[in-house]
């Protein structure tokens, strides 16, 4: 499978549970790709974007648990992008499940896009912050 992104030590954000799930999502991104690209069927398709927007919520809570536990600074503004997201991807995947959109190159290149770079950025900064609190 080439896969939309690849899982490797630049994900890591050194909190095991966070990078399980990252790894996962990942995982599920590549697995919708590898449909798409295939022209696998439209229930294949909403049923791989339900499992990923479903565990994509999962983690998000847990870090925002983790987030507001340990009082990281910048809780609201990371909330905000997963909220963002959320958004965004549940409203296409009630059109895409009502048949009123499409999968598309742009859809993935977006999802892509934004997984790594939150993972890159707003993670790894949440990462600093949580890993040594979890460590005492």
């Amino acid at each position: 499978m080439r896969g939309l992104l690849r899982w490797g030590g630049h994900y890591r954000v050194g909190i095991g549970e966070m990078d399980r799930d990252h790894e996962a999502l990942i995982e599920l991104l590549n697995r919708l790709d590898e449909q798409f690209r295939n022209g696998e069927n439209a229930e294949a398709l909403q049923a791989t974007l339900r499992r990923l927007v479903t565990e994509a919520q999962t983690h998000f809570r847990m870090e925002e648990r983790l987030m507001k536990r340990l009082a990281y600074p910048r809780k609201d503004a990371h909330k905000a992008q997963h909220d963002f997201l959320i958004g965004h991807v549940a409203e296409f995947q009630r059109e895409f499940e009502a048949g009123k959109a499409e999968l598309t190159e742009s859809v993935m290149t977006y999802l892509r896009d934004w997984l790594r770079d939150h993972l890159l950025v707003s993670d790894k900064q949440l990462g600093r912050f949580l890993e040594p609190l979890l460590r005492r």
